[in-house]
């Protein structure tokens, strides 16, 4: 799982990033209940 932070609010670099298997995708200042659900989602698919 890729998880990618930037302070890029470019959708183009969004649309990018997902397309090139980002599995989530966070422009600061970031949500930390979304930023916990896409770590504790990444960590669920490696066990």
């Amino acid at each position: 799982r890729i998880i990618i932070f930037t302070g890029k609010e470019d959708p183009r670099v969004r649309s990018t990033a997902l397309n090139a298997g980002a599995s989530a995708f966070f422009t600061k200042p970031f949500d930390n209940q979304e930023f916990l659900t896409a770590i504790r989602m990444a960590l669920a698919c490696v066990t």
